[in-house]
């Protein structure tokens, strides 16, 4: 007989069946796996680093309030100060200095015409501009600053950038005027002992030295009455209004409604920063900051809405939509992972269901091909039987169709076609 061995040609067939047909199937899955890998997000890290200002202004202490409230997901948050927004937007472009997200004054980007590749997260609060005056004589326009004494910030502060840009249009500049590169509580110090006539702060109200001024009463605030020309000048500013006795009700402090200008401050992060972060990020701040202020109704802020950056996607999303359907009822990072194992499965369960129904297909056929060799097999015995029926042939064909038995015995095929 031509095929002596059975058992042998069985076993090769069995080893060429798992090739043809279960090797190319795990390929492709492997495939789909791999390309579907290629578009998820890695598990985001359990580390922000921000940048603020000062520790004694407003960035500085809402950083110190996101931080419990981050830790609540798993996350630390590293607070760095600096000397304003100027050395922040420094250190989100150095890409070694490890700060992923920082304060911004609104107003820093259009006026040093710097555009980093970083995305905002929302606008947070107004951010006004305080001019504390020592002297008696009345102030109303900024070109009445001619030849005073001034504090703008000390160089390179956010405060100073924006203190020169709005002189150098009233027509104030060194000059007809003497400019110190003075802020904070030097300033206040230099209005207390006669250095410095009037003192410029930018900061929110909640600032602890803007409520330690506003219930000054040696020193007063000035009230722009030019403010509203000043936003349409700079489109970066807001003009906003301190009502009357909002300070202090029972002595009618401030005595009549006070004029600011204020650029709003926003809290920006880097581009390449996780999306899961932002996210999370983006609802901190909604609940800082959506309360209101000596300047602020409830739910004017945060914004999306921000002229100078592009606002990232996530914290869109999270704005229009609120917080992630699973990160209501499942820990941040439980959440998370929810989410990015759907992303990996949803593509491969695409491929897989389709591979369910045609891998039965494939081997049903590969099946039919096995059984029907076995029949070919023994058709061929039975020609041979047919042609010489001899005895010895005959013993010898009975020997060769209980060998075919028990080799069509070890097939494993469907039941249908045992």
């Amino acid at each position: 007989m031509s095929e002596s061995n059975p058992f042998e040609k069985e076993r090769g067939m069995q080893l060429r069946e798992l090739f043809l047909v279960i090797g190319p199937t795990i390929a492709v899955i492997a495939a789909a796996f791999w390309l579907t890998w290629q578009f998820v997000q890695p598990a985001p890290p359990n580390r922000i680093v921000i940048t603020t200002g000062g520790d004694t202004g407003a960035y500085y202490a809402f950083a110190q309030r996101y931080k419990p409230l981050l830790a609540r997901s798993g996350i630390t948050l590293e607070i760095r100060t600096s000397k304003g927004s100027m050395e922040n937007l420094a250190r989100l472009n150095d890409k070694n200095s490890g700060v992923d997200a920082a304060f911004m004054q609104g107003g820093i980007l259009s006026a040093v015409g710097s555009r980093p590749d970083v995305q905002s997260v929302g606008r947070l609060f107004y951010e006004p501009l305080w001019i504390f005056s020592r002297t008696a004589e009345p102030l109303a326009k900024l070109s009445d600053l001619a030849g005073k004494k001034l504090a703008i910030g000390p160089e390179g502060s956010g405060v100073a950038v924006l203190v020169k840009g709005l002189l150098a249009a009233a027509g104030v500049s060194n000059a007809n005027a003497t400019l110190l590169a003075i802020g904070g509580n030097d300033a206040l110090q230099s209005l207390h002992e006669g250095a410095a006539d009037i003192a410029f702060f930018v900061a929110a109200p909640d600032a602890p030295i803007v409520q330690k001024m506003l219930v000054d009463r040696s020193i007063s605030l000035l009230s722009i009455q030019q403010a509203e020309a000043l936003s349409r000048r700079f489109p970066y500013l807001s003009r906003v209004t301190l009502p009357r006795g909002v300070i202090d009700l029972v002595a009618d402090w401030p005595a009549s409604d006070v004029a600011l200008v204020a650029p709003t401050a926003a809290l920006v992060v880097r581009s390449d920063m996780h999306p899961a972060l932002v996210a999370l990020l983006t609802e901190i701040i909604i609940e800082v900051h959506n309360k209101p202020s000596l300047l602020q109704g409830v739910g004017e802020f945060p914004t999306v809405k921000d002229p100078e950056l592009p606002v990232a996607e996530e914290a869109i999303r999270i704005y229009r939509s609120g917080t992630p359907f699973l990160q209501r009822y499942l820990p941040f990072w439980a959440a998370n992972f929810a989410e990015r194992m759907i992303i990996l499965l949803v593509p491969l369960l695409t491929i897989m269901l389709p591979l369910f129904q045609i891998v039965p297909m494939l081997l049903r056929w590969r099946a039919q091909r096995r059984i029907f060799h076995w029949y070919r097999y023994l058709k061929r015995l039975e020609q041979v039987i047919g042609q010489h029926p001899t005895p010895d042939r005959l013993s010898a064909a009975q020997r060769e169709i209980i060998r075919i038995e028990a080799a069509v015995a070890s097939i494993p095929v469907p039941v249908g076609y045992s």
